[in-house]
């Protein structure tokens, strides 16, 4: 069965870039479709591109800008013509046996999902640590599958999953059905295996200043037409996506506190829209568990993430 590969690009480095295709495109298991959609690269990935699909009948190239952090689920899953589906961020890199490990039991078994770990690299501590790779399980179901998310078993990544192409959500399906990039799915394997090297680097959208991506994310949680079709599909999912909406507001403010002078004017739109939902709502708070109300009311009133404060402070004076 073919497995298709979908990479978004915007302005990697180089030789990230080089060795993410070169590991994609050597890859054990050859029935591959690879998608590489640059979004207005500019510092020469984009002919990168180019020159890859020249090289290689399997990949196709699209261009075009503002894609949009999630292209890959709302362009690159609609694109593609595998009968399994993937991705890969643009500077991370695989084992070249990754996919035939995870395809192994697709072809073998035909479930809906097949999952491992993955070598996780953190820049700050420059170590390598590999991630869900404990024990060999199977689930089956729809709801205990999810529920495996929320509670942590699983992963929530895409890229270390392959998953059947008709499970793949489209458009407006893709809201806070999240924490799986799949809708339906009711069998699920997972290896103790990790092929994906995840390299979380300085400057990231994982590790750097307070982005357009952090706010999209929040106001994701936050919008009423998402909760109601979210919770129409996922009923018993209220209390993960109240949780998750408070994780996600801790998460923006503790960036908001990483992000010192000098501050650009799109930046401060940012924080503009932040502070907004940083205003504490009586109402809001009613509906929570008292755990949550808890977390809303010291987010809300920037009781959280004072050592980063200082930290931020500190900075500031110095340069200043």
């Amino acid at each position: 069965m073919k497995l298709s590969v979908i990479v978004g690009v915007y302005n990697p480095p180089l030789e990230k870039f080089t060795q993410c295709l070169e590991t994609i495109i050597n890859q054990t298991y050859s029935n591959l479709e690879i998608i590489l959609l640059d979004d207005g690269s500019s510092n020469g990935a984009e002919k990168m591109c180019d020159e890859y699909q020249k090289r290689d009948e399997r990949i196709r190239v699209i261009h075009q800008e503002n894609y949009g952090t999630h292209a890959k689920f709302h362009i690159g899953y609609t694109l593609a013509t595998g009968d399994y589906i993937t991705n890969a961020d643009h500077d991370d890199y695989l084992e070249l046996d990754c996919y035939e490990r995870l395809m192994e039991i697709a072809n073998e078994r035909e479930v809906d999902v097949v999952d491992s770990g993955y070598y996780h690299h953190d820049w700050r501590t420059k170590k390598v640590s590999q991630k869900f790779v404990d024990a060999y399980f199977e689930i089956e179901g729809q709801k205990e599958i999810v529920i495996s998310a929320t509670n942590g078993k699983i992963s929530t990544e895409t890229w270390c999953k392959v998953f059947k192409k008709d499970l793949a959500k489209q458009d407006e399906q893709w809201i806070l059905a999240d924490p799986l990039t799949f809708i339906g799915a009711q069998t699920f394997v997972h290896i103790p295996y990790a092929g994906y090297h995840f390299v979380n680097v300085e400057g990231s959208i994982s590790s750097g200043r307070l982005s357009s991506w952090h706010i999209e994310q929040l106001e994701r949680q936050t919008k009423k037409e998402s909760i109601a079709a979210t919770l129409e599909v996922f009923p018993y999912l209220l209390d993960y996506m109240n949780s998750n909406r408070i994780a996600w507001l801790e998460r923006c403010y503790y960036y908001l506190t990483r992000t010192t002078k000098p501050i650009s004017e799109e930046e401060k739109i940012f924080i503009a829209q932040l502070e907004k939902h940083l205003e504490y709502k009586k109402e809001a708070s009613e509906i929570l568990p008292f755990g949550l109300k808890f977390r809303y009311f010291a987010v809300t009133h920037r009781l959280v993430y004072l050592p980063y404060k200082f930290v931020s402070w500190y900075r500031n004076r110095r340069k200043s």
